[in-house]
């Protein structure tokens, strides 16, 4: 029985997660990590550009597609606080970031070895959550 967290290929009708493209159009590198969003936020996901600039958008989205455990230039990481924060079955800590001049937040977490239904691993960032007001 599929979960419904693999790659899009489940036999589930359940796909809670979707593929998310680069805001503005496509990067000119390959992205190393899938980027997907659950798809209660999908929505947040693609007019992020009308809450934030979209250079901050973009930025967001090279870092996590390259390196998302790493420091990013511009981008200020800080992990979750708290038992909602820690590392879970194989996931990263859940990392916040909170976009500069303005009331969004983004939380995400990511593995290296996520195994999708078809069992090829590859690495995955999954977006928890997309706050784009104030707390």
């Amino acid at each position: 029985m599929s979960t419904g967290q693999g790659s899009g290929a489940e036999t589930s009708a359940y796909k809670p997660n979707t593929n998310v493209r680069r805001p503005g159009g496509s990067p000119d590198y390959e992205p190393v990590y899938r980027v997907l969003v659950h798809r209660k936020h999908e929505a947040r996901w693609l007019s992020l550009t009308d809450h934030i600039p979209l250079a901050q958008a973009q930025r967001f989205y090279d870092h996590v597609s390259r390196t998302p455990g790493a420091p990013a230039e511009g981008i200020k990481l800080t992990p979750l606080r708290g038992s909602a924060g820690q590392a879970k079955d194989g996931w990263s800590r859940v990392l916040h970031w909170r976009v500069p001049g303005s009331a969004a937040r983004l939380d995400y977490v990511y593995r290296d070895d996520y195994v999708g239904v078809k069992g090829d691993p590859h690495p995955v960032v999954q977006i928890r959550a997309i706050n784009l007001s104030s707390h």
